[in-house]
Formats: structure tokens, sequence, C-alpha cells
């Protein structure tokens, strides 16, 4: 098993340019996880960037094709940088065909005087007292990687009527919880329409936004289990919708996401 670290790695080429490596544990199906590949290009803009107090606040990634496992390059270009906020586009692409296109926006904190969060975290057991969702052969390697307790929605593949699902969930081996992190365990759970199958649907992701939040920004200093939950709003011709929000064990809001998938 190749971990999370390693699978992520960038190597700094130019001031430009990195290179990575595609690990095959880490698909989702078809392709490699797009949570995956979000944070690849998250870790590259991140070495960009180098200011550590300017951390990342959001990425937005729009999947074009799905690459092999293999070597990728990593472009990135800063458009901007202003005071408090830096501006960037990223893209990976394999062979000279492009796979991924990014933006991100990194920030220094500001004020903290009016903050709020209109939110509360779902209230289930701990992940001690959960059982690990059960994997077989057949399943996509991503799930392999990650350390899942279901504890909210419908049972995956049992035909409900709603398209909701959430519980703790972690890498293999733990680790702290950063934006890198993040990006996965965002995209990591199974796809919220699942509930609704009998089979497991095929669902590459199309458009995929995080946004990190909290004191520090997306990052728990911890290994322990995160909670996520994904609901799905609509499905329509053939795509759908996906929130996902992400907890700390002590209830803060760590990280949103939205996502536009097929549905196949």
């Amino acid at each position: 098993m190749m971990e999370f670290d390693d699978a992520t790695a960038v190597q700094r080429l130019t001031s430009t340019r990195y290179r990575a490596q595609i690990q095959p544990e880490w698909f989702g199906g078809a392709g490699p996880s797009g949570g995956y590949l979000a944070a690849i290009l998250l870790r590259a803009l991140t070495d960009t960037v180098r200011e550590r107090e300017r951390i990342a606040r959001t990425l937005h990634c729009q999947f074009l094709r799905p690459p092999t496992a293999g070597l990728v390059d990593v472009h990135v270009r800063v458009r901007k940088v202003g005071r408090r906020v830096t501006f960037l586009g990223a893209s990976l692409a394999q062979a000279e065909h492009p796979c991924v296109v990014a933006s991100a926006v990194f920030a220094l904190a500001g004020d903290a005087t009016d903050d709020y969060l209109d939110l509360k975290m779902p209230r289930i057991p701990s992940a001690e007292e959960l059982s690990r969702a059960p994997t077989s052969d057949s399943d996509p390697p991503i799930f392999g990687q990650l350390d899942m307790r279901p504890a909210i929605g419908p049972a995956p593949l049992s035909g409900a009527d709603q398209s909701l699902g959430g519980g703790w969930i972690r890498l293999r081996p733990a680790r702290v919880c950063d934006p890198m992190a993040l990006c996965l365990y965002a995209d990591g759970w199974f796809p919220s329409p699942t509930s609704r199958m009998r089979s497991l649907p095929s669902s590459p992701t199309i458009e995929y936004s995080i946004y990190f939040r909290g004191p520090t920004t997306g990052s728990y200093d911890g290994g322990d289990h995160v909670l996520v939950k994904v609901s799905s709003l609509s499905a329509t011709e053939g795509f759908f919708d996906e929130d996902a929000l992400v907890w700390s064990p002590d209830g803060a809001l760590l990280a949103q996401a939205r996502q536009y998938a097929v549905l196949r």
C-alpha cells in the first residue's frame, strides 16, 4: 500500500512546472479519484505559494479526461498576488493531453470578530462505537485506502428513497487532516445516490469545488477520523449534484464541497 503523502508527492522541475506519479491504488473506478487528483494539484499550488500564513481557501477543478497510472505534469500559474489574497491557476496533463484544469485562492487570515456558523455537526456515535464498512475485491481500489464507518443515511445499495450518506472517515494509515487530505475526504465517500441503487453506479466527476473552513482553514492536527456527510438534491438527464460537509471530531467545520458528476 502506497501512503497518501507518497502517492500525492510532486517534484518541482521549474518555478511553474511539477511532476507527479499517478498510482493505481488510488483509482475510484475507471480512473483516479477526483479528490486524489485535486490533492496532487493542491500540493503543487501550496508549494508555489510557499508563504505559510497564506493558506488554501478554495480549489475548483474540472476533469477533462482521466489520466492512467504513470507520470503526469502539473503546471501552475500565479495570476495575481494581492496584499491578502493570491489567485492561481493550475493544470494536470499526461503526454501533453490535458486531464484537469483548476483554479485556487490562497489568503491570509482576516479579522475573526464577525465569524459565524449556522450549521451543527450531526450527532452520531463515535468512530470507536461503529464498525468499518466492509470491502471486497470488486470494490474500487481507493476504498482500501480509507477507513470508513457509516452512520448517516440509508445503507448503500439499499434502494432507498433519498440520496444521503456519511460517517467517520480517515486515511489508512492515519495522518494529520490537512487541506490535501480534505480534498480526498470530501470526495471519498460512496456517491450519495448509491443509497437509491441496487448496484454500484459509475459516477465520474466533471466539476469539483472545495472550500476550506475553520480557524485552521481545514487543518485538524490529529490522526482521528473526521465526519463527512454527503447529499444530493437532484439527478437530471444522467447528471447529479452532490454536497459534502466535513467536520472535526470536536464539531469544527473543516470543509464544504460541491461536485457535478455523471450518473450511469
